[in-house]
């Protein structure tokens, strides 16, 4: 089970946590407004790296090898 750590910037509040790829993958395609709120959650082992979502300047960095993202509507993504 890959986990990786998300990184969310909105509204120039920062929120981080780590959640299941799937789920990563779901607050990518879908926004935050049709997943379930973040709850911090510290303790799985990091093995697939980060994805930085920035909601203020359009901006997906992505880090991480657990699933690929493709090209998005309206964000730039930068792969790290």
């Amino acid at each position: 089970m890959s986990f990786v750590t998300l990184i969310i910037v909105k509204n120039k509040q920062l929120t981080v946590t780590t959640a299941h790829y799937t789920f990563v993958k779901k607050v990518i395609e879908h926004g935050l407004v049709d997943v379930v709120p973040l709850k911090t959650n510290n303790h799985h082992r990091l093995d697939a790296g980060y994805v930085l979502i920035d909601y203020d300047a359009k901006t997906i960095v992505n880090a991480q090898d657990a699933f690929a993202i493709r090209n998005l509507e309206n964000f730039q993504i930068v792969m790290a």
